[in-house]
C-alpha cells in the first residue's frame, strides 16, 4: 500500500445525516404540500428551506428546517431525545416558520411533526387552499 492509497474515511455521522435528508425529502414529496428548496450552505442551524405549495402553486412561503439524524436508542416511553445547543435553537427561532426534525437511523419514515402541520395548515387556512394531510 502506498501513501496515495490512504484516503479519508467517511464518518458514520455523515451517513446518518444523508439517510435523514433522503427520508425527509421522501416525506415532503408524499405530502404534496411542500417543495424542498436548495440546502443551506455554511449553515449555523438551518439545513434547508421548504416551500409551501398551495393549490398546486409555489408560494415562496418558506419553512427553515434543521435536520438531525441519530442512532441513539429510544427512551423507555418510545420518544427520542437529543441535546440542542441554545445558540442553535436561538438561530432557528429567528425565523417565524422554523422547525427541527429528528430521525432515528433505521426508522422507515420521518414521523409527522405537530408544529410542521400547524405551520403549514395555518398558511393553507389563510390562503383558502386545501393541503393533503
Amino acid at each position: 500500500m502506498s501513501q496515495f492509497d490512504e484516503l479519508p474515511r467517511r464518518d458514520r455521522s455523515h451517513e446518518i445525516e444523508d439517510e435523514a435528508l433522503v427520508a425527509f425529502g421522501t416525506r415532503l414529496k408524499e405530502s404534496g404540500c411542500f417543495i424542498l428548496q436548495a440546502s443551506d450552505r455554511k449553515d449555523y442551524g438551518t439545513d434547508c428551506q421548504v416551500e409551501v405549495v398551495a393549490g398546486g402553486q409555489a408560494t415562496n412561503v418558506r419553512i427553515h428546517v434543521q435536520l438531525k439524524g441519530t442512532e441513539r436508542a429510544l427512551n423507555s416511553d418510545g420518544t427520542l431525545s437529543v441535546e440542542v445547543q441554545r445558540t442553535n435553537l436561538n438561530y432557528l427561532l429567528m425565523q417565524a416558520y422554523s422547525l427541527r426534525r429528528l430521525r432515528r437511523s433505521g426508522a422507515r419514515r420521518f414521523p409527522a411533526a405537530r408544529r410542521w402541520r400547524t405551520s403549514s395548515h395555518a398558511f393553507h387556512r389563510q390562503s383558502g387552499s386545501p393541503c393533503p394531510a
